[in-house]
């Protein structure tokens, strides 16, 4: 009788660990399946990308949603707004652009990219203030820039402009 107890029990065990065995080896793994491109790696089925890319598989460079011209306007303050084009082009690395306007006094403008903004560095100096922020809304890439000059009796100037327009095809 007890070796029928043991050889039952040892029939049991076998069952139990060769079903917890297959059960294991049979779940998927989330990440086979996903291909992370640019150095991404997968975690839980999603893909981690490095910086200065983005999508599922890290396949797109987040530069290349603001690259391109924009035809709008700009408008500074009270004046009639003006017909404008900015271009944004790659400055350097995955993640520093400039853009060049045609139309405005804006020049050329450098900054990192951030989400759908571009970080521009304010500028200070001898009573000059300048600070811009761009921002990027589906197609349409917005600019907006404040100017203050204090002059050598503490009289304070400002000006604000802001670009708007639509990405050309």
């Amino acid at each position: 009788m007890k070796f029928w107890k043991h050889s039952l029990f040892t029939a049991i065990a076998f069952l139990a660990i060769t079903s917890t065995v297959l059960y294991s080896a049979c779940q998927i793994d989330s990440c086979s399946d996903l291909k992370c491109m640019n150095g991404g790696s997968c975690a839980n089925g999603f893909c981690n990308c490095p910086t200065g890319y983005e999508g599922t598989q890290c396949d797109q460079k987040i530069a290349d949603k603001f690259l391109g011209t924009y035809i709008g306007n700009t408008g500074c303050d009270m004046s009639p707004s003006i017909f404008d084009t900015a271009t944004v082009f790659l400055q350097s690395g995955l993640m520093n652009l400039g853009i060049t306007f045609t139309g405005s006094t804006y020049g050329t403008l450098y900054g990192t990219i951030s989400g759908n903004n571009v970080i521009i560095n304010d500028v200070s100096s001898n009573g000059y203030y300048k600070h811009v922020t761009v921002t990027l809304e589906g197609q349409k890439l917005v600019v907006y820039q404040e100017q203050q000059v204090t002059d050598s009796k503490n009289n304070v100037t400002k000006a604000i402009c802001t670009f708007y327009g639509t990405k050309q095809k």
